[in-house]
């Protein structure tokens, strides 16, 4: 019922744009970057660094002119301190997104454990990354962006900024299929999954792992997706997905890219359906339908996941022991399944997966329904 909806979230997030109003490693090409030291001639353009050299410039002309006036006291009040700033901004690595991908990854490669180098490398990574062209993301793969990241967040695992903005650039750069095959090839899920559990109370570093999930799973190569899927499933990640959802349960794009992120992994389930009552997906998806009652994309892309469960057409043989599962959280379930019907009465998709799921739960419902009320009276005569 949500499969326009998950596609156009993958693509997004695959192509640098965020449905979800927020901000997400591929093959490990060593080497030199490219251009060396050598920059290409560029057009000349006026950054805050430039502004800082021009003040900087200002300053020294100032001091020096007090000192040829006969002033040296007012010449050195404005020289130590400047001669001493001077020092540390060269001794201090800096870098910005107009010096290009190739400065910010030789930046990082010098100084592997010097945090502030890590995180505005990260930063230049990350603004380039949100460009939509290939050739764009092709070249931040040849001057070594996805290694500079993944080494930066192997060195800053507990660095909740680094960590947010390295998962935020693999995200955008898996839209390249070299970089998300070779990625699931490697078992990069399990050590998102890793971070995501370590960092479950940090919204950004919980959203854009979401996002660079979903992205991953996007990959066109069908055999690398369905094993990746299959074993970050019976890893935890649907219970650990929920967990991180439900640790920010007011923020809507961390909800919201949940809910993708659970499309996607619902599709293949080693367990089957029920497998989403089991490890809590059922619950976690009515409190997020109930907490965002107004998020349209959030109510399509829930009762997409939802589809896979509490329909005949996804769960045929189980259907009346999936709803028997629910037990005193059916009314919960349906009565959000309900509310996101009646709010968006113009959706397609929405009143075709409520309706869907509406028809075919009822006659499973009542016979729960039937069935625990007479346990009760037996439980009563006894």
């Amino acid at each position: 019922a949500s499969a326009s909806t998950l596609t156009s979230a993958s693509a997004s997030a695959s192509a640098g744009k965020d449905p979800a109003c927020g901000d997400a490693a591929g093959p490990r090409k060593d080497g030199p970057a490219k251009g060396g030291l050598v920059r290409p001639r560029q057009t000349l353009r006026f950054t805050p660094s430039g502004a800082v050299n021009v003040v900087l410039v200002a300053c020294c002309a100032f001091g020096a002119t007090l000192f040829l006036v006969g002033a040296p006291r007012l010449a050195a009040l404005v020289l130590v301190p400047l001669g001493l700033y001077t020092a540390a901004w060269l001794l201090y690595p800096m870098v910005e997104p107009s010096e290009g991908a190739a400065t910010a990854a030789q930046i990082m490669r010098r100084h592997p454990w010097l945090r502030q180098a890590q995180l505005e490398g990260c930063e230049v990574f990350l603004s380039l990354s949100r460009n939509e062209s290939v050739a764009a993301k092709e070249k931040l793969l040849d001057d070594g962006a996805v290694d500079c990241v993944l080494e930066a967040a192997f060195h800053f695992e507990e660095d909740r900024d680094i960590l947010a903005r390295a998962l935020a650039i693999i995200g955008y750069l898996s839209a390249l299929e070299d970089v998300s095959r070779a990625l699931l090839e490697d078992g990069f899920v399990t050590l998102v999954a890793g971070w995501l559990e370590s960092n479950i109370k940090t919204e950004s570093v919980c959203k854009h792992a979401f996002v660079c999930l979903t992205s991953l799973f996007s990959c066109p190569d069908e055999h690398v997706v369905s094993t990746a899927r299959k074993a970050s499933i019976e890893a935890g990640l649907l219970r650990l997905t929920c967990a991180a959802m439900d640790a920010h349960p007011t923020i809507s794009r961390a909800q919201q890219w949940g809910c993708v992120l659970l499309y996607a992994l619902a599709s293949e389930l080693p367990d089957g359906p029920t497998q989403l009552v089991r490890d809590g997906v059922v619950d976690q998806l009515a409190r997020t339908m109930h907490n965002h009652e107004s998020n349209e994309t959030l109510q399509q892309v829930a009762l997409g996941v939802l589809v896979h469960c509490l329909t005949r057409r996804h769960n045929s043989s189980c259907l009346e022991d999936t709803v028997g599962k629910l037990k005193e959280r059916q009314s919960a379930v349906f009565a959000a399944i309900e509310r996101a019907r009646q709010r968006f009465p113009r959706n397609e998709q929405v009143q075709l997966a409520s309706r869907q799921i509406m028809e075919d739960c009822r006659p499973a419902f009542a016979a729960s329904r039937k069935a625990t009320v007479t346990e009760a009276e037996d439980d009563g005569a006894s």
